[in-house]
């Protein structure tokens, strides 16, 4: 800026700028500190711009307007907005710039060409500062760029990382408090208790063998991601997944006196894997249907067989998914949860393992929901896609 203050105050003659180019470049010079003052880049950012590209269009307009080689720093304003503040900025200035050199555009169209007051000399330096400033801008850019993505894959390797090693230390202490009350299982299971006692112990063995099954799927599926091993898809009866799935809810659908309608086929087998089927999708899909239903309503799991395909269908007559919700509910980065009609709690975190669980054993997964306005019911339907295992033997 104090640069093109020394070209248009030696170089240009014409009144309007000889002393106006100074002014520009001091408020320009006064960015750094309304961000000190302020603490918003925003702010300083438009500091150092609004000077500048007023400053850009009134050089150009006196200098040969649309056809001389200092208005492309103009242009230059949406990428320094964007690279320092956000989108919304970039677009403002992409519409400031756009406007901007339209009107010097015009200007030549209409008054015929603009008049150029630069001498000789001065034409040769502003050529000059436009190439090399060019470089220099572009290099400075590239180079930030280039910083910035090497810092955004050192964090993610480190997020990654850390990642791994939780799921390592929570899989590791919960394996052997998991050993201990299966043992305790077992025994119970060994000596002659009630009847009621009995049907406990046996829902607290398959509570246990569902969770080691979890993990040893979340080891696999770490393993996976890491390259180190491939997923082997078998094929998964859904029956039994729901079957299961349901009792291990059965303490939370008792509590909201759910009724769960099934209409299942014994012969609904997928190429999947078990332990993912049962706690990752379905596991997941019948809670929030629970969750998120009236005391004493219904929630419907269907299965089709088709030609190549089969389809599982979870539905809810609950409350339903606003559209804020329903537009980010698979985004594991957005918030999404809220309370149940029982006042129970939730992560968020359950429908993109959801969507992940689904995509990983190549599935699909689409849902819809309708909330107390829509003129279709209450409620939220989840409709599953997964590859059709064949020639399954019983």
């Amino acid at each position: 800026m104090w640069a093109y203050g020394f070209l248009a105050y030696n170089f240009i003659d014409h009144h309007t700028i000889r002393y106006t180019g100074f002014a520009y470049a001091f408020i320009h010079l006064l960015a750094p500190f309304m961000y000190r003052y302020t603490k918003s880049l925003t702010a300083g950012v438009y500091t150092m711009l609004i000077p500048g590209g007023l400053f850009q269009v009134h050089f150009s307009w006196l200098t040969g307007g649309f056809f001389t080689s200092t208005i492309m720093w103009v242009g230059i304003l949406p990428l320094i907005a964007g690279i320092l503040t956000s989108k919304r900025h970039t677009i403002i200035w992409a519409l400031f710039a756009t406007i901007s050199i339209i009107t010097v555009f015009v200007g030549d169209i209409l008054m015929g060409p603009l008049p150029n007051y630069f001498n000789q000399n001065g034409r040769i330096i502003a050529q000059f500062q436009v190439v090399f400033g060019m470089i220099l801008l572009n290099s400075c850019f590239t180079l930030f760029l280039l910083e910035l993505a090497k810092r955004s894959t050192e964090e993610m390797g480190k997020r990654a990382l850390s990642k791994q090693n939780l799921l390592r230390i929570i899989a590791h202490d919960i394996t052997n408090p998991l050993t201990v009350i299966s043992s305790a299982a077992f025994s119970f299971k060994r000596a002659e208790l009630p009847e009621k006692l009995q049907k406990k112990s046996d829902t607290i063995e398959k509570c246990v063998k569902s969770i080691t099954a979890s993990i040893e799927s979340i080891r696999d599926i770490e393993a996976y991601e890491s390259g180190k091993k491939e997923l082997n898809f078998v094929p998964v009866n859904l029956k039994n997944c729901v079957e299961n799935a349901e009792v291990n809810l059965q303490s939370l659908i008792d509590i909201k006196k759910v009724k769960l309608i099934k209409d299942i086929p014994s012969d609904a087998w997928i190429m999947g894997i078990e332990s993912i089927v049962e706690n990752q999708i379905i596991a997941n899909l019948l809670s929030n249907a629970v969750k998120y239903s009236e005391q004493g309503g219904n929630v419907e799991v269907v299965v089709e067989i088709n030609a190549k395909d089969i389809c599982l269908k979870v539905r809810d007559h609950g409350i339903g998914i606003p559209s804020y919700i329903l537009n980010n509910l698979f985004d594991p980065f957005a918030k999404t949860n809220r309370e149940g009609t029982g006042g129970e709690h939730g992560t968020g975190f359950g429908m993109p393992i959801v969507k992940n669980s689904v995509e990983l054993l190549k599935g699909k997964i689409d849902v819809e929901s309708f909330t107390s306005e829509s003129n279709n019911g209450q409620g939220s339907i989840f409709i599953l896609n997964f590859k059709k295992a064949e020639s399954i033997n019983l």
